[in-house]
This record gives structure tokens, C-alpha cells and sequence, in this order.
């Protein structure tokens, strides 16, 4: 036990004595030689010039520690920088001196100054030599985390050189270096305040630490000038408004280096780019930067980034070939989530001209509605975004894809027409543009689902190949559902499609609805069980030819419409420009200048083809003629109907659709020498009722009524005329008079007689055609009726008949003098039978008329009959009834 209390105080004495030698040793030391060993050491340490003015040096608290202090030190580097400080302090280990050496520890600067030069900037900024000078550093530090001796900085001032002019940069700051040799770590702690204008700063704080296994470091700052940043780093930018937030750097061994951004801005506007680049028009009120990042010398990974401004939050990803060249790859993908009309023409704003010229193009039509979702993504280069930037998505087909799902959204398709609850997903992807599950409504219609596919967008490369004529305002066309309403009543459920094929030849369609005018269209429709198919030949769409297939088919979920269209290199808009603005009707009439009002063109126009089997109960060939449609007018014009199995009728037709309810329609058909065996074959009457040809027109109009004969509410006129031909006897109301009447002599020995004419004139109100005169002349007979035909009642007959014979003696007895006109009267009628029908026109039932009722104008006489049928029925009562009553008659014939 001696023993080793012995050794200890030996030792204590010995540590003494060296304390003391090293003391001694001090002392007698000339001060100008421990300035300079000083200066020496603290040069190695800072890797600098240090010059310190006088130094002093005593015992401290901390002994045998000796306390060092220099005046005015000074520490100046090759690259331009300088530190100063009013005093240096630190402790020194007297030790040391006797082998030659300073140990220093724990300094102490105050009132200290420094100054960084001007930043050594490259005309292109190069991330990765960036990058690798921080994996340099960060390597260094790795192996030396402890920098020198523990450091303590208080009233420290840096200000920067910027083109030759001192500029403050922080002051008031306080710090510690930290050296953990236990735990081989070291630590840089430097608060201040930032000087971000002559009477304005912001608290800054710096954290770095290190350690064999990692480096990171940590600025925060308060909210500082964006211009006030630029400017210390050196680099020009466009931008207005202040940020702040925290910078968290970090490098682990063996790994990439890894960044953490968290900044928040307030009122950032401006432009980032150059003017001879395309930029980005940034105004953001209260933006929001989360950034997660990590690189290396030859890529740099986005694995998170997140933009929020307000209630617009755009997050993204994506991945950067290093360095910057024009070959270095690049992948990126932004999203944002639930925005309103106002937050998309916010963000449309910021974009560069080439890609927000167009794109506020659509949405200036676009009244509200909510993007639900939206997509980019870009795989590319370098080179590559910039052409994207420069020219627009269309330059780099393939590289650039935009996703996005909107709902409720109120499309303005002209001056006043709307598509309303506008719904769907969009997808392009450079060659490609999908529409999938696209609904809305157009006025009162609710339009069907559509899923359609663009590809060939690959022959576009900027937004000027589109050659866009806009349509004119076309008022909404409610009376469209009413029409397919009327058509699908009068169909028969489950019978097979009565056309097979229609053939559409169309020189423009301009409807709002397309967004730009269609010219030079070559379509074909094809009825199917639930729906109908169509192709399109050839089309020209904003100056770009398209092919396209589509079909449209009805099922228990609802009406669906499926498009695929092929798009060719653009034609430009000189080649279709003559069918936009003409208004001819054959192709070799001259091409009139293009009006001032183009409301005034018909919206679509060409010429149509269907081929067919039937109309109603009508066996058909098919129709053609021409089509257009102006405001919200349907017209067909020098339409041929064809019968089958030969024959044909031409006819005009106007369908207006521009109100609610029963559309409103005109007509006009001219039938002109057709064969009536032609017509009773097509209305499938076989052998027909009359022969001979037939001669006429028909112009009506009315309203189309659900479940109802177009005729049941029209109003019009007809005249038609049968020359030449026989009557058969099975026609119905000639069945009917023979029942009524055995008289009836011209069908007594046969089944059809001749006849020369057949006048019917007539007019039409309301569904009711009053028949003014039906007059028939033949060899064997001559007839007259009048009455009228309901159809809004099922063809409702009411007629009177008067059948006159022996037309050859009448000519006879014409001949005569004074006897045609007490015989005959001025009518010629010798012998006449009168039948009264009522009945459906295709089984009316007839009775015989009294002459007397005739001539009194009993119950019997429903309508008032021709003049020459009431002449015809005096004559015969001027033999059977006192002649006084007669010569009345008569008198009253003359007047």
C-alpha cells in the first residue's frame, strides 16, 4: 500500500515538475518567437494565412493550462476571403513547449469579421461537378470529423463581395466547433441574423455535424428576399417574393447524398427561365416546397416533392441523368388532386406560352366544373424537354403523357350553347388520345356515354398544325329527342332494322359541338340489333385528314358510343378552305367570298344515300338527295324516294328542331308519270286497284306526335291525277258501292273497267283532308265524290258518291238541241246512283242515298257535293217531281 501511494506521488511530482520546466520554459520563450510558432500552428489548422498582433500569455484557472490571448487577429485565404478578430483567445498546454510544439484548445474569438469573395460562377451551372465537390468534402470530413479544437465564435459579422461592393450578409452571429474525440465526432453550431435589406434581417441558424459514418448539415432561415438570395449566390432570377424554411444535407458512407427541402413562400411571382428560353410564369400567393432528394456525380433521384399553394397541392416525382447535357436523361411525374375551374386557370397561367396558349384556349370555354384528377409524366432528355418547352407536347411524340378525370364541368360549345355535366377521364400520351367514360348533357338531352381512341398524333409536332376553323353559334336542338321519340314509336319492337346502310358525302359540318369544323366527310352508318355502326372514309378535322370506325349500341345501363380515328400529316387549311365557306350545291359552281355573318352557312351539308327496305308498311329500294342543316332546320332536298320493285317519288322535307315537344315538320312530294303498279306493289297491294299512270304533288306540314301517323296533325293541300288505266273492283270503296247498290252496271259482267281520268284535289287541317273534288271519266262511267279522310282517327272515311251511267248516251243526247238541256241540264248526266260511305278507308261500309234526301239535303249528305253531282241529281228529280219544284231548281242552278 506505501508502495503505491509512493509511486503516485512520484508521479504527481514528476507531472510537476514538467509543468513547471514547461512554464520556466514559456517564460524565457521571446515573445516575438511564440507569435510565430502561433501564427504557424493556427495557419495549419485554418489552412490559411493567419497573422495575429500581440500576443500574451499567462497562467488560467485551468492548470498547468496557460492561458494564450492575441490582439487584432487576422486570417486571410488564396481565394480572396478574410477573417478577422478583435481578440483570440485559447488554452495552451505547456507541455507541448518543451518539445517544440503548440498545443492550443478551446479558442475563443470575439468581435470577429469575415468577408467571402465573389462566387466563381460557370457560364452553364453544372449540378454534377456540384455534387461531387460535396462528396469530396463530405469524404474529407469523414475521416477528420473533428475540424481543430473546440471553437467558440461571439459578434461575429460576414458580409460578401458582390461585383467589387461589400455587402453585409449576416451579423450578431454566435457559434461552436465541438470536437467529440471520444466518439470521433465533430459539430459546427453558427446562429445569426441574416441581412436581408439596410434596416431588415432574418434569425439564419447552421448545423453541421460529422462522424466516420456520416455528414450532414442544416440551414434554416426566416423569411428572406428571393432577390436578396440570388443575389448572394450569384445567379440572376426573375422572380419576385420572400420564402423561408429549413435545408437538411446529409451523406452517409458508401451512399448517395441525400436532400431534404421544407421552404414556404409568400406572394412568389415572376418568370423563371431566360427570355430566349421558354419559362415558367409563376404567381403564387402563399406556396408551400416539401422536396425529398439524393444524388451522385451521374444521377439525381426526386423520390418526393410536393408544391401547395392555397388549396392546390402538385406532387411529384423523378429522376435526372448528371451532367445536364443535352443527352442526359430525364424522368418526372407531377399530380394534383381535386381542383376547381378558378385553381386550373391559375396553374394554366404559369405555364409557357407554346403550352398555355392553347390550353387556355379550352378552358376560356369551360364555365365550371372540377378537375378531379390530373397526371403528367415526361421520359425524355435534356434536349428533349427543352424542344417540349420551346414547341409544345406534340414535339416529342411518346415522352410526354397527361392524365386527368374530370367531373360536373359546363363546356360552352358556342356564343350560348352548353354541354352541361360533363364527365370523364382524358389520357395523351404523344400518338395517342383516349376519352373513356365520357357523359354529359346538351340542353335538355342527355347525350350518350362516349369512349373514344385519337392515334397518329405522332405526325403532329406544334400546335399551329392544328388549323382550327371554329364553328358559328348554332342554337341547341331540344325538339331532337322528341324526333327519336316519334321515330322509335312507329317502329316495331324486335323487327329487324327496315335500312341496311347509309351513305353520308358531307362538304362541312360545322356544329359547336366538334370545337372545330369538319369538311370533305365520306361516312357510312349500318344499323345493328341494339345500336348502329359507322365508319368514316375520309374526313378532314382542323386541317388533319382522319379515318375512323365508331359504334353506338343501347343496352339496360344506358347508350354508349365507341371511337377509334386515325389521324394523317396535316393538310393544311387551303385544301379544305372552299367547302368551309362555300355555300354551293355542285362542285363545279364558283366559290363565293366568305360572308360576313358565317351564322349564316349551314352548319352541315352534303348529300345522302340509304339503302332500305321499307318505310312504315312501304316496301322501298332505298333514298338520296341532299342534306342540310341550318340553325335548328333539318332540311332534305331533291330527295328520290325509290319503290320497290321499281319506281321512284321526289320530294322536299324541313324537320324544325328547335323547341321542346312534337317537333314541327313541312313536306313536299311531286310524283310525276310513276306507274301505279309500281306504287301498289311498294304499299304491297298485290295486283294493285287501279292501273295507269299517276301525277301530283303533296305539301303539308304539322307536328310529330309519339305513337301517331305523321299526317295526324297536318295541314296542306294535294292534288293528284291517274290517267289511262283500269279500276279493279277490289278496291275497298268500290267493293263497298257494289254491296250497297246491284245497279252499279259498269262490274256487273267484270272485274275492272277502263277509265281515261282520275282528278282528286283537296286540303288538308289538322289531320283532316277535306276532299273538295274526286271526279272520275271513263268510256263506261263517269263518278264524282266529296268528303273528308281522318287520319287523326285511323283513316277515318266520310264521303258521298255519285256514280253516273250511260256516258255515251249522255254525248248523245248532248248533241241535241234543246233536249241536252231539258234532259241532261248543264252537267250531262242522264242516269246517277248516290252512296253515302263512312269506315275505315280500307273496309268502309256504303249505303244508298235517296234522291230525295240528295235533294233536300237530308241526314244522308255529309258533305256538300260538286256542282256537276248536283246538277246530275236535279235532272233526274226534274223527271220525278212536280215541275214547279224543277223549274226552281233550276233557277236557282243559273243564279
Amino acid at each position: 500500500m506505501r508502495r503505491a501511494i509512493a509511486i503516485v506521488a512520484i508521479g504527481l511530482f514528476v507531472f510537476a515538475l514538467a509543468a513547471l520546466a514547461g512554464f520556466v520554459t514559456a517564460a524565457r520563450i521571446a515573445p516575438a518567437r511564440l507569435q510565430a510558432s502561433a501564427e504557424r500552428q493556427l495557419s495549419e489548422l485554418a489552412d490559411a494565412t493567419v497573422k495575429l498582433g500581440t500576443v500574451d500569455l499567462a497562467f488560467g484557472e485551468n492548470l498547468p493550462w496557460m492561458n494564450l490571448q492575441a490582439i487584432d487577429a487576422r486570417i486571410s485565404w488564396p481565394s480572396g476571403g478574410a477573417f478577422e478578430a478583435e481578440r483570440l483567445s485559447a488554452s495552451l498546454n505547456p507541455i507541448s513547449l518543451i518539445f517544440g510544439r503548440l498545443d492550443l484548445r478551446d479558442l475563443e474569438l470575439d468581435g470577429a469579421r469575415a468577408l467571402i469573395p465573389d462566387w466563381e460562377t460557370e457560364a452553364e451551372p453544372d449540378l454534377s461537378s456540384d455534387i461531387a465537390w460535396l462528396a469530396e468534402q463530405a469524404a474529407r470530413l469523414r475521416r477528420e470529423p473533428c475540424l481543430g479544437p473546440k471553437l467558440e465564435i461571439r459578434g461575429l459579422a460576414i458580409s460578401q463581395t458582390l461585383d467589387g461592393e461589400v455587402v453585409p450578409l449576416i451579423r450578431d452571429a454566435h457559434g461552436q466547433l465541438l470536437c467529440h474525440r471520444l466518439g470521433f465526432q465533430g459539430e459546427v453550431h453558427l446562429e445569426g441574423d441574416l441581412q436581408v435589406a439596410a434596416n431588415e434581417t432574418t434569425p439564419v441558424r447552421i448545423e453541421l455535424g460529422a462522424t466516420s459514418g456520416e455528414v450532414g448539415l442544416v440551414i434554416s432561415m426566416g423569411e428572406i428576399p428571393i432577390s436578396r438570395f440570388a443575389e448572394a449566390l450569384s445567379f440572376d432570377t426573375g422572380l419576385r417574393g420572400r420564402f423561408a424554411g429549413t435545408a437538411r444535407w446529409r451523406m452517409p458512407d458508401g451512399g448517395p447524398q441525400f436532400l431534404d427541402l421544407n421552404l414556404r413562400g409568400r406572394n412568389i411571382s415572376g418568370t423563371l427561365g431566360s427570355p430566349e428560353r421558354p419559362a415558367l410564369d409563376l404567381a403564387l400567393e402563399r406556396p408551400r416546397l416539401r422536396v425529398h432528394a439524393s444524388g451522385n456525380a451521374s444521377q439525381l433521384d426526386i423520390r418526393f416533392a410536393e408544391l401547395e399553394d392555397g388549396g392546390v397541392s402538385i406532387a411529384g416525382d423523378g429522376a435526372f441523368g448528371l451532367p445536364l447535357v443535352g443527352r442526359a436523361s430525364m424522368r418526372a411525374r407531377l399530380s394534383v388532386d381535386e381542383l376547381s375551374r378558378d385553381d386550373v386557370g391559375h396553374l394554366i397561367a404559369q405555364l409557357p406560352p407554346v403550352i398555355h396558349n392553347p390550353t387556355n384556349r379550352v378552358h376560356e370555354r369551360i364555365e365550371s366544373g372540377t378537375l378531379a384528377h390530373l397526371e403528367v409524366a415526361l421520359r425524355t432528355t435534356k434536349a428533349g424537354f427543352e424542344e417540349i418547352m420551346r414547341s409544345g407536347p406534340l414535339a416529342r411524340p411518346g415522352e410526354l403523357s397527361v392524365a386527368m378525370e374530370f367531373r360536373e364541368a359546363v363546356l360552352r360549345a358556342g356564343a350560348t350553347d352548353q354541354l352541361t355535366g360533363l364527365s370523364g377521364h382524358l389520357r395523351f400520351d404523344g400518338d395517342r388520345f383516349e376519352v373513356s367514360g365520357l357523359t354529359a348533357r346538351y340542353g335538355e338531352r342527355r347525350l350518350e356515354q362516349i369512349d373514344a381512341a385519337i392515334v397518329g398524333l405522332a405526325h403532329l409536332r406544334h400546335p399551329d398544325d392544328f388549323q382550327c376553323v371554329r364553328p358559328a353559334h348554332v342554337d341547341t336542338l331540344p325538339g331532337l329527342d322528341s324526333f327519336t321519340e316519334w321515330r322509335t314509336s312507329r317502329s316495331i319492337e324486335g323487327a329487324p332494322p327496315s335500312w341496311q346502310r347509309l351513305r353520308l358525302e358531307l362538304d362541312r359540318v360545322a356544329h359547336p359541338v366538334l370545337l372545330c369544323e369538319i369538311a370533305d366527310v365520306a361516312a357510312t352508318l349500318e344499323p345493328d340489333v341494339n345500336g348502329l355502326d359507322a365508319s368514316v372514309a375520309h374526313a378532314i378535322w382542323a386541317g388533319l385528314p382522319i379515318e375512323a370506325n365508331a359504334t353506338y349500341r343501347e343496352s339496360e345501363s344506358g347508350e354508349r358510343v365507341v371511337l377509334t380515328a386515325t389521324v394523317g400529316a396535316p393538310v393544311g387549311i387551303d385544301a379544305i378552305r372552299p367547302n368551309l365557306t362555300s355555300d354551293r350545291t355542285e362542285a363545279q359552281d364558283p366559290v363565293p367570298e366568305l360572308p360576313a355573318d358565317p351564322a349564316s352557312l349551314p352548319w352541315a351539308r352534303g348529300r345522302f344515300e340509304i339503302e332500305a327496305n321499307h318505310i312504315g308498311t312501304w316496301q322501298i329500294r332505298g333514298a338520296s338527295g341532299r342534306v342540310m342543316a341550318h340553325g335548328t332546320q333539318v332540311e332534305l332536298q331533291d330527295t328520290q324516294l325509290l319503290l320497290a320493285p321499281a319506281g321512284s317519288i321526289e320530294g322536299d322535307a324541313e324537320i324544325e328542331l328547335g323547341a321542346a315537344g312534337a317537333p314541327f315538320y313541312e313536306a313536299a312530294v311531286e310524283v310525276a308519270d310513276v306507274p301505279l303498279q309500281d306504287l301498289w306493289a311498294s304499299a304491297g297491294l298485290e295486283g294493285g286497284m287501279l292501273s295507269g299512270h299517276l301525277h301530283g304533288a303533296l305539301a303539308v306540314s304539322g307536328k310529330l306526335h309519339p305513337n301517331e301517323n305523321p299526317l295526324a296533325h297536318a295541314s296542306g293541300a294535294v292534288a293528284l291525277h291517274a290517267r289511262t288505266g283500269e279500276i279493279h273492283q277490289q278496291i275497298p270503296i268500290v267493293l263497298a258501292v257494289v254491296m250497297a247498290g246491284d245497279r252499279f252496271a259498269p262490274f256487273q259482267d267484270r272485274d275492272r273497267i277502263p277509265y281515261d281520268a282520275i282528278d282528286l284535289s283537296g286540303r288538308m287541317s289538322e289531320g283532316r283532308l277535306e276532299i273538295i273534288n274526286l271526279t272520275l271519266t271513263s268510256p263506261d262511267v263517269r263518278g264524282a265524290a266529296s268528303g273528308t279522310l281522318d287520319f287523326a282517327e285511323d283513316a277515318e272515311l266520310a264521303m258521298v258518291v255519285g256514280i253516273f251511267f250511260f256516258p255515251r248516251l249522255d254525248g248523245l243526247i248532248q248533241k241535241i238541241p234543246l233536249l241536252n238541256r231539258v234532259v241532261l241540264g248543264r252537267n250531262r248526266n242522264l242516269v246517277g246512283a248516290y252512296f253515302s260511305l263512312d269506315g275505315p278507308i280500307g273496309s268502309p261500309a256504303a249505303r244508298v242515298v235517296p234522291l230525295e234526301s240528295l235533294a233536300q239535303g237530308g241526314a244522308g249528305m255529309v258533305l256538300a257535293l260538286p256542282a256537276f253531282v248536283v246538277g246530275g241529281i236535279q235532272r233526274i228529280q226534274s223527271m220525278v217531281i212536280p215541275r214547279t219544284t224543277t223549274r226552281e231548281a233550276d233557277q236557282n242552278e243559273d243564279s
